[in-house]
């Protein structure tokens, strides 16, 4: 289940959801999902020449047609709530599972797109969850939207692939502008990562 309620009153995104009819969110997720198969199908291919410049054309073609499709407003990328991982393909697929105030708790998996090797998550990949949904928390509920100043993260084991781990963020302090907020990545009882990190509300205009 994905949560677009909680984060709708959130300024943490501007203009979210352009689409609002039910089957064009259906297809874009469907689109998104299509894209994400071919992140994870090129880490293993060894597609032949022919192949390859076979590919290169169809996935021109493919470029030119959504450059073609660009408006004037803004485009659902990263602006759908209701879909999995807010309607983009940036970070590894993931699933907010319940909210608060000032707690997320989420399932996230590495698919093979974002691994280092031997079916464990790229560092960077992890960190780049944690600066997602901790920049998520911080920016929801009404508050003003905010930008990292930095984030810390530690690895204290191997993160697994292709497996759904638990991740939990939450708000340790705040401080007028400054929020300081924590997470973790679990696979069950086992502590992968631990982060936590400073993020500034950016100043009203």
């Amino acid at each position: 289940m994905t949560a677009a309620a909680p984060f709708a009153d959130s300024s943490w995104v501007p203009d979210t959801e352009p689409l609002t009819d039910p089957s064009d969110v259906t297809a874009y997720g469907d689109l998104l999902a299509s894209l994400r198969s071919v992140q994870d199908a090129i880490v293993d291919a060894e597609p032949d020449r022919a192949t390859m410049l076979e590919l290169t054309d169809s996935l021109s073609t493919i470029s030119e047609q959504l450059r073609a499709s660009a408006g004037v407003g803004p485009a659902p990328f990263a602006r759908q709530l209701g879909l999995p991982d807010r309607g983009q393909t940036l970070v590894p697929p993931l699933t907010i599972d319940r909210v608060s105030a000032d707690r997320v708790e989420a399932t996230v998996t590495f698919t093979e797109y974002f691994h280092l090797g031997g079916q464990v998550a790229h560092g960077g990949a992890v960190a780049l969850v944690f600066d997602e949904v901790l920049g998520l928390l911080c920016s929801a509920g009404g508050r003003p939207w905010s930008r990292t100043a930095f984030l810390h993260v530690d690895y204290r084991n191997p993160t697994p692939g292709d497996v759904p781990l638990d991740l939990a963020v939450w708000l340790d302090s705040e401080d007028g502008r400054k929020r300081v907020m924590r997470g973790e990545i679990r696979h069950g009882d086992v502590v992968c990562a631990e982060s936590h990190g400073l993020f500034v509300a950016v100043r009203a205009s």
